[in-house]
């Protein structure tokens, strides 16, 4: 098991060298609901519902994670959902953000 980025948990599926490195683990959580309720459709993803994420295995039940689509998984995590204004701030905080880097590496590479 290995806790991947943005926390999620992961199981090594296989060690096998012909495999792709990343397709060699697999969600936990993914693996919970093909247990329950079988494959996951095509285009569709599981989640946790909001407020459930966890890493621990005893905790990653069927009761907490969620099968959505893949635009319904981008519209929770869009900025445009907060309302246009603070969404403008939030492009307006990445694209200064961007700057500050780039004089950075400039400043120090």
């Amino acid at each position: 098991l290995r806790i991947a980025k943005g926390g999620i948990l992961e199981q090594k599926v296989t060690d096998d060298r012909s495999v792709y490195p990343a397709r060699r683990w697999k969600s936990v959580h993914s693996m919970v609901w093909e247990r329950e309720f079988g494959p996951i459709p095509s285009g569709h993803i599981v989640v946790f519902k909001p407020g459930m994420l966890t890493n621990d295995p005893e905790q990653i039940t069927p009761d907490r994670l969620d099968c959505i689509t893949r635009r319904e998984n981008m519209l929770r995590n869009t900025c445009h959902r907060y309302g246009k204004e603070i969404a403008q701030l939030i492009q307006l905080r990445a694209a200064i953000s961007r700057q500050v880097n780039k004089k950075e590496k400039e400043l120090h590479p």
